[in-house]
């Protein structure tokens, strides 16, 4: 085994790296690689500053809002107010802030975008992995499956699906992830 010499003369022979040590480099120059490749795209960083507020703000939601702002009987707005200071969104119909109803909301269309994602990659990979593996007839037969999910027209197939279902953010959930994985 070969002893790897360091830069530095004065400096004692380094014992050999272990593949852990490998690796760990190989991962971190590859993180590196892609943060900077990542960060010379305008967009990307202009989304990603978008995704981190609207993460901040699913999570300061109720320290922002008060949970009784949002009780219809507890309202203090006029009705289908326009913007003003005092309610910069407006009023709904019943006289609740828009925003705080978009603040507070943020937490379920997070929640459910964030599992539903979970859900439908979990769901594609098995079915790509297996597909894959095993090759011939299962390839065939799970890409025409594949093929069949991506003609279906998709809002009228969630509609059908969350009616007999049931609603509740589990069965969204369930729901988006089972009919978003072909793609």
């Amino acid at each position: 085994m070969a002893v790897v010499r360091s830069e530095h003369p004065t400096d004692e022979p380094v014992a050999p790296r272990g593949p852990r040590d490998v690796r760990r480099g190989r991962r971190r120059a590859t993180r590196a690689r892609m943060w900077s490749s990542y960060r010379s795209s305008a967009m990307g960083i202009a989304g990603l500053i978008i995704l981190v507020a609207f993460v901040v703000m699913a999570l300061v939601a109720p320290l922002v809002v008060d949970p009784d702002d949002l009780d219809v009987t507890k309202v203090s707005g006029e009705p289908l107010a326009p913007p003003s200071l005092a309610y910069p969104m407006g009023t709904d119909e019943a006289g609740r802030s828009v925003l705080d109803l978009v603040i507070w909301g943020s937490r379920i269309s997070l929640t459910v975008g964030l599992l539903a994602a979970v859900v439908s990659m979990a769901v594609g990979s098995l079915i790509g992995i297996f597909a894959g593996y095993r090759g011939g007839f299962w390839d065939s037969a799970l890409m025409r499956f594949t093929d069949w999910f991506l003609v279906l027209p998709l809002v009228p197939l969630l509609i059908v699906l969350s009616g007999v279902l049931g609603q509740s953010t589990a069965v969204i959930i369930l729901v988006i992830g089972l009919t978003s994985w072909p793609w």
